[in-house]
């Protein structure tokens, strides 16, 4: 992982380094006291918007590999190792919980969700042997397999619901409860791309209905500005790949250079990047003729409207980029509401420290098990009650019996 997130993160930043050294042949320059013109302006406004959009993205892009990583290194092992401990505490406590005359009702009450709590930790990162689900089954009152179908099959059900509120019919019948949180994550990514293309096509299909003279009108002309725009953007792609044509050239430093041209052209025409080919573009005006301002108004009308489009998308693309399939380990650690420009390295090295300390007091739990297991049983019930301080209440237990094992610890 860590070799293929730094060739990632290092091809964004030397595609960032190439657009910056392309940026002052993008600005148009004040030339013998002439001011700019208001497309003139915008254009340069929006030129240097995406520049730094694009720097953003490298530098968000970075940060969520790193935090990826430091989740590989060092959380998921602790994680892994807490759901062994919880699992064999949980072994040790259930004997005590199988006594008739140990405990009573009410401390058997407390005990069992302490168990259904235990296992909130345990599922994610082990397969229960048969003495787990033994006790998964008494603590829920059904087998594992039956839960999480039933929980599964709650989740679907909001899920569809949702899409329905939102006016969209989509079948979720591929999605299994076999299936890992990763891989829903991955169909759901899957699912919401053809909800996009359906959308597109719907869209298109709209379009061949009969209208009015006014979106008829309307249509004719956001269809020549879509026509004007590809045609620019072919006569970019067409003027400068006959000039950037390593074939013309016989010094081998020339041809060297324009294969390059030739390959970040090519890259920039087949995504549709009007930023990446101007800087190509103005750049060789620039060498050839000294002066960029030459643009007219009408061309520079279209490249502002074009990279204004392009900005919304990077902004776009950035704000949903956590919701990538590659990232959904980290989500349990960020809520939804906070944004990827939050997600940092230094909150998850806070939880890291909480887990170790976690890691230590179950581990002094499983040596006091060793040497007086009920007593140590009836000193879980008592620390719940402690915090509580009423009886149990099963809308706290979650929450509590979770903070018993870290209190001991301390």
């Amino acid at each position: 992982m860590k070799c293929s997130n730094t060739l990632y993160i290092n091809n964004l930043k030397k595609n960032n380094l190439n657009q910056k050294n392309t940026s002052k042949a993008l600005s148009i320059r004040e030339t013998n006291g002439e001011s700019l013109n208001k497309d003139q302006k915008t254009f340069n406004r929006l030129v240097k918007k995406i520049e730094q959009l694009r720097e953003q993205t490298v530098e968000l892009t970075a940060r969520l590999n790193r935090c990826l990583q430091y989740y590989s290194d060092e959380m998921h092992p602790k994680e892994k190792e807490i759901a062994h401990l919880r699992a064999d505490i949980t072994k040790r406590v259930y004997p005590i919980y199988c006594e008739k005359k140990l405990l009573n009702k009410g401390e058997k009450k407390i005990i069992k969700e302490f168990f259904k709590n235990q296992f909130t930790s345990i599922t994610p990162f082990m397969e229960l042997d048969e003495v787990l689900n033994e006790v998964f089954e008494e603590a829920h009152g059904a087998t594992f397999d039956q839960v999480r179908q039933d929980e599964f099959e709650e989740m679907r059900v909001e899920m569809k619901e949702m899409f329905e509120s939102m006016g969209v019919d989509v079948n979720l019948d591929n999605l299994t409860s076999e299936m890992g949180e990763e891989e829903i994550a991955r169909k759901m990514h899957e699912v919401m791309n053809d909800i996009k293309n359906k959308a597109e096509e719907n869209e298109a299909q709209e379009s061949l209905k009969i209208k009015t003279k006014k979106q008829l009108a309307k249509e004719e002309q956001e269809e020549q500005k879509e026509e004007l725009r590809n045609t620019s953007i072919g006569k970019i792609y067409r003027s400068l790949a006959k000039a950037f044509h390593p074939d013309l050239e016989r010094d081998i430093k020339k041809i060297a250079e324009k294969e390059e041209l030739m390959k970040r052209l090519t890259v920039a025409y087949e995504s549709n990047d009007l930023h990446t080919l101007l800087s190509l573009e103005l750049e060789w005006i620039k060498n050839e003729e000294g002066d960029i301002k030459q643009l007219s108004n009408e061309k520079l009308r279209l490249y502002n409207q074009i990279l204004k489009e392009q900005a919304q998308e990077i902004e776009d693309d950035m704000l949903m980029m956590t919701g990538h399939p590659r990232y959904h380990p980290l989500k349990s650690f960020f809520p939804e509401y906070i944004s990827p420009f939050d997600w940092h390295e230094f909150t998850l090295r806070q939880i890291s420290i909480e887990m170790k300390l976690t890691i230590k007091s179950i581990k002094n739990s499983l040596k006091a098990l060793e040497r007086n297991p009920l007593k140590e049983v009836r000193n879980i019930i008592e620390a719940y009650l402690d915090l509580n301080n009423q009886q149990p209440n099963d809308e706290d237990l979650n929450e509590l019996l979770d903070m018993i094992i870290k209190f001991k610890g301390r």
